[in-house]
């Protein structure tokens, strides 16, 4: 989770009414319009919009035909409100459209009552719920949980950042539940607000223009709610017409409630593969789940997607029918996404892929631990691609799911999957990060960028800083990054690992003699990579690290060491227990110096450990 000083969310906003009085939140749209609930401005024409990190505040206006009141039933509850002036500095929010798969991470950034500058909460997708499963289920995470004052907050992915929806209620009660209003139902409600939506829709257009009335000699229904993780349903012909209905029917951006559709959210992606080849299938399913796609999206989309229910009409009429079903469609099923697959004609080939079977739940496990150890690789190159760069890695997971999968282990196999999938993702990313930075164009490694320098190819962030931030005394300047050095030259992150050479060395510093201080006594500013910082860069315009990232850089660190305490023998040892604790709770509550400070004691204790049994 994000600290309350991570900074790179502008458009997270806080609504007042004219006295002053705190209202709710919203998220800002493309610097002119504010996303809410509709009962935050319930009985007002204008509020105050304040964007505490951005540091600004403008006015906007309750709109007619922009506003979709609370139903009795409670469905609608959304508003969207033209501000009276442009805000550029907030940037712009991207809204996605991602099926909302259990277990998937997400943020929301509000301001409970005596919190002037606004708090972060994580929670964790649970799935539909609310009225007419309009809403999706926040179950908590940690301590700071969601409360009255989060109501219009931006819901976003920890993994990409994007707008998954709006916190809409809580529970008053000490459960910590708490849902949102995902971004389909409030583009249904509020047609206006797709412009800021960059992600395909989850329905092919074909499965809305064609009939919807055949098909009824297949009961989806029964078999949405009833088949297992892996189930393979082929229809052929006219039955085609039933999987049609199904998906509108399940839809958020149709008009749910009707008699005998499934429940929302049912199919998580319908895609007409009518003409594509497997690559393009491969790609429409990784950007349903919000994965980046790589060069090769037909294998990742193997290891990277979670179990989803998939419907693919025109499965005989794609590009190369035999291919899309090896490549994408057998492996999907194979890691427990069920698929509906629709043939227009009767062939061998529909008949073949009819009489398939699931694998069962032995085929499952045997294929997670094949993904597991496949992880486990792709996490070890990433370690030598980092020792290389120069730079620690994101966070490893491989060490820590590994005895989810152990003989005679109890565990949802979806669950699993899932978290084998985002640690592919986690793994892919990083990869590619540490990728730009080894092949920058812009010379060395050692070379300082110049001012406002991007890698081709990269995003511009999301909000940029003047200034850079704030300096650290004694240790804490240490732990930070700074280096004490001649001449301001620094050592590289030492290359053996991350539990080797001095403490000093565990965030790549360098420490020497000779070193002059600047001007504020402290040790020079240290780049991303180790490299040395010009003095005067802020007032170049250098920009401010990112603290996301940095925090995930942490986790990454913490996770490394954690495997190399399993694979020592010392994972029942209390001591390094009560350490790795103290240093993830810290992560997950603190700001980042005491993070910085509780994952190098843990990191120190675990390496006296193993020095000491060697």
């Amino acid at each position: 989770m994000p600290s309350a000083d991570a900074g790179d969310e502008p458009w997270c906003a806080r609504v007042r009414d004219d006295t002053g009085q705190v209202l709710g939140a919203g998220v800002v749209l493309g610097g002119t319009h504010l996303l809410t609930c509709a009962h935050v401005v319930e009985g007002v024409d204008a509020v105050v919009v304040e964007l505490p990190i951005a540091g600004v505040s403008v006015r906007a206006r309750v709109a007619p035909g922009w506003t979709v009141p609370p139903q009795p039933d409670e469905r609608g509850d959304v508003a969207l409100l033209p501000l009276d002036r442009t805000v550029r500095e907030a940037g712009g929010a991207v809204l996605r459209w991602i099926a909302p798969y259990r277990g998937r991470t997400v943020c929301a950034f509000g301001f409970p009552r005596g919190t002037e500058h606004g708090v972060w909460a994580s929670a964790r997708l649970a799935g539909a719920a609310g009225p007419g499963a309009e809403w999706v289920q926040l179950d908590a995470l940690g301590d700071r949980r969601i409360t009255a004052g989060f109501s219009g907050a931006a819901v976003f992915d920890d993994e990409h950042g994007d707008v998954l929806g709006i916190v809409v209620g809580r529970h008053t009660g000490e459960s910590g539940l708490a849902w949102m209003i995902p971004v389909e139902t409030i583009g249904r409600h509020l047609p206006g607000a797709k412009r800021w939506v960059e992600s395909e829709p989850p329905v092919d257009a074909s499965f809305t223009s064609g009939p919807a009335d055949g098909g009824d000699r297949v009961d989806l229904n029964h078999w949405l709610a009833h088949k297992p993780g892996g189930s393979v349903l082929v229809l052929v012909g006219a039955e085609v017409d039933a999987l049609r209905r199904a998906v509108v029917g399940s839809s958020r951006e149709s008009h749910p409630g009707r008699p005998g559709a499934p429940p929302l959210d049912s199919i998580d992606l319908a895609v007409d593969a009518t003409g594509r080849t497997a690559v393009e299938v491969a790609t429409r399913v990784l950007g349903r789940t919000g994965a980046g796609v790589g060069d090769d999206p037909v294998r990742q989309v193997r290891l990277e997607t979670p179990p989803m229910t998939l419907a693919v009409d025109g499965v005989d009429l794609a590009h190369d029918p035999e291919r899309l079903l090896a490549g994408v469609l057998d492996p999907l099923a194979a890691r427990g996404s069920r698929l509906i697959l629709g043939f227009r004609e009767p062939s061998g080939l529909a008949t073949r892929t009819r009489g398939r079977q699931p694998g069962g739940t032995a085929a499952r496990r045997a294929q997670h631990t094949a993904d597991l150890r496949a992880l486990a690789a792709a996490e070890a190159d990433l370690l030598r691609l980092a020792r290389e760069v120069g730079a620690p890695p994101g966070r490893l997971r491989a060490a820590s799911l590994r005895p989810a999968l152990s003989p005679g282990a109890q565990v949802d196999l979806d669950d699993c999957a899932a978290d084998i999938a985002r640690a592919h993702r986690a793994v892919r990313a990083e990869r590619d990060r540490l990728d730009r930075e080894r092949t920058a164009p812009h010379g060395p490694l050692d070379a300082p960028r110049p001012p406002g320098h991007r890698h081709p190819g990269t995003a511009p962030h999301r909000h940029e800083y003047a200034a850079p931030p704030e300096p650290h005394n004694g240790t804490q300047a240490r732990d930070h990054g700074h280096a004490v050095g001649q001449g301001h030259q620094s050592k590289r992150v030492d290359p053996h690992g991350p539990l080797d050479g001095a403490h000093a060395r565990d965030h790549g510093h360098a420490e020497g003699e000779g070193h002059r201080p600047d001007h504020r006594g402290h040790a020079g500013p240290r780049g991303p990579l180790g490299t040395a910082q010009p003095p005067d860069h802020r007032r170049a315009g250098w920009e401010r690290p990112d603290p996301r990232r940095e925090r995930a850089d942490l986790r990454g660190l913490l996770d490394a060491t954690r495997a190399l305490v399993v694979d020592h023998g010392f994972a029942e040892d209390v001591g390094l227990d009560t350490r790795y604790r103290e240093a993830a709770h810290h992560l997950a509550h603190s700001d980042l110096a005491r993070s910085r400070v509780a994952v190098s004691a843990y990191r120190r204790a675990v390496r006296e450990a193993i020095e000491g049994n060697r």
